[in-house]
């Protein structure tokens, strides 16, 4: 499929409370950008939500947290759901793990995102170890998405009790995971639809995330005069504990105000990230130049094919990245 620069080649999904949650954020920061959609099994909740078009499943009693009873109101509900996903480019489908409609219906409707011949990718939060079986119902169910899922971006809870302030409320915390979340869909389009001299095109893209496997997404802010200490920032920001040094592949995108030269944007910028990722093979590097931004940088790294611990992986403790 070949990009026009029509934001509407982007279309964002959320599905259950966490989902359709991080969808009105999205909605909010876009602009318009993105096409916008809203899924859940609880009517009330979903007419909350601001997003260009809900989808709601009905399931009366609702899913009672069974993520087979997600499943089958997402699979009775597939003609809407299917007709509302025709036409795009890219799917991100953002969802929450642990309860039912998210974990659930986010498989069915995957498989339908999947048949568009979109690229599409998975970004799932899973929630806190203190909510005990929500917890092991969402390590269960990722596992059950990875074996269908081309690019799956998990994101934890639990690094959020790290990275963010002792005593800041829990509203501004979840704002700070859908902020990310907003970063990346809104750095796919800026490197997809504006030229630069490192242009990133979607089939370069879509040859690297349609294998995408388990992946994380690395993203800091600076200044030109703190390179270094931005890029060492990346790892402080990772959402998910994970091993880098098992990555095959990884796309760098890189805002600033200013042209860099080369050699800080090949040496410092790319080859720091590359310092990080051990013997990865592939990194292909994008840079979109935004006078509005001065002297501030943003670095967002997509790395794929990680290693995640807690999804059973057996790693040597000083091949695991612990921040």
């Amino acid at each position: 499929m070949n990009f026009v620069n029509n934001s509407k080649e982007i279309c964002v999904v959320g599905i259950g409370g966490a989902g359709t949650n991080s969808i009105n954020r999205i909605f909010n920061f876009s602009e318009g950008r993105f096409y916008t959609i809203a899924i859940n099994t609880d009517l009330s909740h979903l007419n909350s939500i601001r997003s260009d078009k809900k989808i709601y499943i009905n399931i009366p009693g609702g899913t009672g947290g069974i993520p087979e009873i997600g499943a089958s109101a997402a699979y009775r509900a597939r003609e809407d759901i299917q007709n509302s996903l025709k036409g795009f480019g890219i799917i991100f489908i953002i969802s929450g793990f642990g309860g039912g409609t998210g974990t659930g219906a986010t498989i069915e409707i995957t498989k339908m995102a999947l048949e568009t011949g979109a690229l599409v990718i998975n970004i799932v939060t899973i929630p806190f170890k203190a909510e005990g079986s929500r917890y092991r119902r969402a390590i269960d169910g990722i596992k059950a998405l990875s074996k269908i899922s081309k690019t799956l971006i998990v994101m934890d809870n639990n690094r959020l009790l790290k990275i963010t302030p002792r005593y800041l409320p829990i509203e501004k915390a979840f704002a700070t995971m859908d902020q990310l979340i907003f970063w990346i869909v809104f750095s796919f389009h800026e490197m997809l639809f504006n030229a630069s001299n490192f242009h990133i095109s979607f089939s370069e893209v879509k040859k690297l995330l349609m294998e995408g496997g388990y992946s994380t997404i690395l993203y800091n802010e600076g200044t030109i005069d703190s390179i270094d200490e931005t890029i060492k920032g990346l790892i402080n920001n990772s959402l998910i504990e994970v091993n880098l040094s098992k990555s095959t592949s990884a796309i760098v995108f890189v805002m600033m105000g200013e042209e860099p030269s080369l050699e800080i944007f090949i040496r410092k910028i790319v080859g720091g990230i590359s310092t990080l990722l051990g013997r990865n093979e592939s990194i292909t590097p994008g840079i979109l130049i935004d006078s509005s931004l001065e002297n501030k940088i943003r670095i967002l790294a997509i790395i794929t094919n990680v290693g995640i611990p807690i999804f059973g992986e057996n790693l040597e403790k000083k091949e695991i990245l612990r921040v």
